[in-house]
């Protein structure tokens, strides 16, 4: 895998982590200034 191909990869994988719901209940909780409650989603 070359470093184009790396970034690619990488940049999909950001992509797919920040979709979920989990990180959106995290970066909610922080605003919040709460504990976040964590589904597995």
């Amino acid at each position: 895998m070359g470093f184009a191909e790396f970034v690619a990869f990488e940049a999909k994988r950001h992509a797919e982590l920040f979709a979920s719901h989990d990180t959106q209940e995290a970066f909610a909780a922080f605003v919040e200034k709460r504990r976040p409650v964590f589904e597995g989603r």
